[in-house]
């Protein structure tokens, strides 16, 4: 589901670093508002 891969996605950011990718244009700049 998609709120599984978010949540997988921000721990693994927050964690490591990694960018946020996989998503569509909005969900990824939300994430990535998200996290600055």
């Amino acid at each position: 589901s998609l709120a599984a891969r978010v949540r997988n996605q921000l721990s693994s950011a927050h964690a490591n670093g990694a960018p946020i990718g996989g998503f569509n244009y909005s969900t990824t700049w939300l994430l990535t508002k998200y996290l600055e």
